[in-house]
């Protein structure tokens, strides 16, 4: 039984050891996979069906009033007009307020977030955006269309040929803001133009002093740059109707201070002797008087339509570049009536905001409410007032009356005591006479 029994131990020990092996390489195989790079998911084809990607790219900051306004148009432009449903993906530069410019590393970071994902078309905000895509946008999504907006006619005419860049530029209309300031002030002999430091900021003052060059001789131009909107509102508040103070942007002041330029308008309203004008749809409520400005509503629509034509596919031959929003007049009422300013000066077609309204037209209803109830009020007290001139009459006809029966009934006691007395009298008369006969 021994020599048997050694055998069978051997064996089973090599069976155990043989499993040990076959499980140590298992683990290892699985420890490998686990640790090799996964592969990326493929990318939908075009026109697969899918959801389509939008990427827009601002070299501002993307909350910007004006930018919200312009993208929520945009983004229910493009749901009533594209089939397919689109996600929108945003990626902000911010160089316009903070300077510098976007490069290699920006490249890297985007490269990696978006390796898994297909860019269908690209939305470009300011020149800053538009730059980038030149130097990056053929490695990072090569296929995607491109899409620019808000950025100088003078900048777009100068974009290289066979970039497929379609775009809608923006035309800042200083120079018919200017006239609608000098169409309510036509006595003005000053202007004051306010502004920042940052990029953005030095290209609005740019054209400021371009627009500024006609009225040389009859106005004289002072400029408030780098200020902070507080010590740039105390140099407004010595100005009078005789200066036109016209704002252009305010993101930074020269102490590096960051700002949104419509609230610095607001604090520059709030202590300016002189009525200020602008060039942006969301500076009207904050303060500024009047001004020739785009509709960001329309610009988002007008980029929604380049939008849809990127996504099927209409500029892979070529680009296409539309020609600005015409600027419209703008007016604040409650500015107007602030300074005294006539609205019948403004242009035709001006069109009016915040007119105050009057009581009679913000209380229609009530007042007339309160009308009905003073005529039933007024109509109660006349019918009083004719009841109680009837009553007072009533009662002197039945005092006359009264006056009348008590002197006819003191008559008739007259009378009766006359014929008493002489009847009383006209007996012992008679017997006189009667004794005196006798006699």
């Amino acid at each position: 039984m021994m020599p048997l029994r050694r055998p069978m131990k051997l064996l089973a020990c090599m069976f155990v050891l043989a499993a040990l092996c076959a499980l140590q390489s298992t683990v290892a195989a699985a420890d490998s996979r686990a640790d090799a790079p996964k592969a990326p998911a493929p990318a939908p084809a075009p026109g697969a069906g899918g959801a389509a990607h939008v990427l827009v790219i601002t070299a501002s900051d993307p909350y910007l009033p004006a930018f919200v306004e312009i993208d929520g148009a945009m983004r229910a432009a493009v749901v009533q007009r594209h089939q397919r449903s689109v996600v929108w993906l945003y990626e902000s530069i911010d160089t316009i307020r903070l300077g510098g410019a976007a490069g290699q590393d920006l490249a890297e970071v985007l490269a990696r977030k978006y390796e898994n994902v297909r860019i269908d078309a690209v939305v470009l905000v300011l020149e800053p955006a538009v730059d980038f895509h030149l130097g990056y946008g053929h490695r990072l999504w090569p296929n995607a269309a491109a899409v620019y907006h808000f950025v100088l006619p003078r900048y777009a005419s100068e974009l290289p040929p066979g970039a497929r860049l379609s775009g809608l530029p923006v035309d800042i209309d200083f120079a018919g803001t200017l006239r609608t300031a000098f169409a309510l002030q036509p006595n003005a002999r000053r202007a004051v133009v306010v502004g920042g430091v940052s990029p953005f900021d030095e290209a609005q003052l740019e054209g400021a002093r371009a627009a500024l060059l006609p009225y040389r001789g009859r106005v004289d131009a002072e400029f408030l740059v780098g200020l902070s909107p507080r010590a740039a509102a105390e140099r407004l508040a010595g100005e009078t109707l005789e200066t036109i103070v016209l704002y252009t942007s305010l993101f930074r002041d020269a102490g590096g201070q960051v700002y949104l330029p419509r609230e610095a308008l607001a604090t520059l309203s709030a202590a300016s002797g002189a009525p200020i004008y602008g060039v942006f749809e969301t500076y009207m409520g904050y303060g500024l008087a009047a001004g020739a400005i785009e509709l960001f509503k329309e610009r988002g629509e007008r980029i929604a339509d380049l939008v849809v034509r990127a996504l099927n596919g209409e500029f892979a031959a070529g680009a296409a570049t539309e020609p600005p929003l015409a600027s419209r007049c703008l007016a604040d009422g409650r500015q107007l009536a602030r300074y005294r300013l006539s609205a019948a000066a403004l242009p035709a077609g001006c069109e009016v905001r915040y007119v105050e309204a009057s009581f009679l037209q913000r209380y229609w209803w009530q007042s007339l409410l309160a009308l009905l109830a003073l005529i039933a009020q007024s109509a109660l007290i006349f019918s009083l007032l004719l009841q109680r001139s009837r009553r007072h009459a009533a009662e002197l006809g039945l005092a006359a009356q009264r006056v009348e029966f008590l002197h006819a009934s003191r008559l008739a006691v007259a009378g009766e005591l006359t014929a008493s007395i002489a009847h009383e009298i006209n007996q012992p008369l008679g017997a006189i006479l009667s004794n005196a006969d006798a006699a």
